[in-house]
């Protein structure tokens, strides 16, 4: 997959900190996302995956903590001294990266309660993580987050739709062996592309 193959190389290199994949819900920016970091882990990289939601929007840490478990003791401390916030979590990160290279993914930023995206962003200028991002297509994203990246320091990418090809592959993988042309070809035209109609259709 050319994308995956970009995403990778990006975030291998020592300028690019910021990978955002845009995208239609179902396209599959979630599974690009995972695949990459899949990948990486392979080259010893360590993975933290937070999952931002619009039931936490309103709850302050409500999406990192649970992805890095600093521990109930820790947290009393950043209630009751929000300047350790930074220092907590990026303790907890070295903790569980054991000296590894980390990439933290993050789906659907634009849900991050505003502490959990503030710590993510001064996370990224402080090289402590790689961020892949995922957002809706003509998503706004925050100002801060914006103006801290450089054409070299921070890749977008629009996720599109499967191609036929690509349907054939993945329906071949799925199933457990090579599928018809022609049924890709219906699935392809069903879904028109889209891996969360795909699998509805294949399920």
């Amino acid at each position: 997959d050319a994308q995956l193959g970009q995403v990778t190389a990006v975030l291998r290199s020592h300028f690019v900190s910021i990978v955002v994949l845009s995208g239609e819900s179902g396209v599959g920016k979630s599974r690009l996302a995972a695949e990459s970091a899949a990948t990486l882990t392979v080259d010893g990289w360590a993975v933290i995956r937070v999952a931002a939601s619009a039931m936490l929007t309103a709850t302050p840490l409500g999406a990192l903590i649970p992805a890095i478990s600093p521990g109930r003791d820790a947290i009393d401390v950043v209630v009751r001294d929000s300047l350790a916030i930074f220092d907590l979590v990026r303790e907890s990160i070295d903790r569980l990266a054991k000296g590894s290279r980390v990439v933290m993914i993050v789906d659907d930023f634009s849900l991050l309660d505003p502490l959990s995206m503030t710590v993510i962003i001064q996370l990224v200028s402080a090289n402590v993580v790689r961020l892949i991002a995922t957002i809706p297509p003509g998503e706004s994203l925050p100002e801060a987050f914006v103006t801290m990246w450089t054409d070299d320091s921070a890749l977008v990418l629009e996720v599109q739709p499967l191609s036929i090809d690509d349907s054939e592959d993945l329906l071949g993988s799925v199933l457990g062996g090579r599928v018809a042309h022609r049924a890709a070809v219906a699935l392809h035209e069903r879904s028109a592309g889209n891996v969360l109609f795909m699998r509805e259709h294949v399920i």
